[in-house]
């Protein structure tokens, strides 16, 4: 899915909307491996049901949460790209269940918390370089799986046990990359 290919494909479904209608079931979209730099919300709002979307291996080097107009959206995959940055969205994104940022260029995660609803979280292999970047996934009330391998902060040899304690209130359920909290 190219750039030029999406600017025509959308006009075209823009213009002949009976043409529309397939893509409004659709709940499950790949558009990894597609040299994509940016998303295009109007054709994001071609799927209202979409489920699903994996952005994988493209070409992102900032990611703008308000932009991902997609009401049922349960999980998203933004690993190998390029982010650096990550907008915060304005909005509380309730349904997401699953983020993978992974594999990317990532210091901070500044806007990840608008994700109230989030129970996995993949950061794994980014340049966070302290702990305190995992601070604002405090909040998230629902959060049972984050993986962290790979980062600067996470090279220290005892990584895992600093981590647990910042998230000690989730009780037992909470994993920390694969592992579960009891057996830190």
């Amino acid at each position: 899915l190219t750039d030029s290919w999406r600017f025509s494909a959308t006009s075209r479904f823009l213009g002949a909307r009976h043409v529309v209608q397939p893509w409004v079931g659709l709940t499950h979209l790949d558009v990894s491996r597609n040299k994509i730099s940016a998303l295009d919300s109007e054709s994001l709002n071609l799927l209202p049901s979409l489920t699903q979307l994996n952005l994988s291996f493209n070409e992102f080097e900032h990611f703008d949460f308000d932009q991902l107009t997609l009401p049922a959206l349960l999980k998203l995959n933004i690993s190998y790209n390029k982010l650096g940055l990550l907008s915060p969205s304005q909005l509380p994104i309730r349904r997401l269940h699953e983020l993978d940022l992974s594999h990317n260029r990532l210091h901070k995660l500044t806007g990840v918390n608008c994700f109230s609803n989030l129970q996995f979280l993949n950061v794994r292999n980014n340049y966070l370089a302290s702990l305190k970047e995992l601070d604002c996934l405090l909040y998230l009330k629902h959060l049972t799986e984050l993986n962290v391998l790979g980062n600067l902060f996470a090279q220290k040899r005892n990584h895992r046990l600093p981590v647990f304690a910042k998230f000690k209130s989730k009780g037992t359920e909470f994993a920390l990359d694969g592992q579960k909290i009891t057996s830190a």
